[in-house]
């Protein structure tokens, strides 16, 4: 499963966007935004980006 999401990451290009002092992950239009994978994932990196 790991290797899934990995994937899935990859594929969709990920990036991160500067917006209202926020740091978000954008996957683009047509992704569900509300998986829990994802959702569990970008609040990881926002506590690690976090000073």
């Amino acid at each position: 499963r790991l290797k899934t999401v990995l994937q899935e990451i990859m594929y969709r290009a990920a990036k991160f966007v500067a917006h209202a002092r926020k740091l978000i992950l954008d996957f683009g239009r047509g992704f569900a935004g509300h998986v829990q994978v994802f959702v569990a994932l970008q609040d990881r990196l926002l506590k690690a980006a976090s000073p």
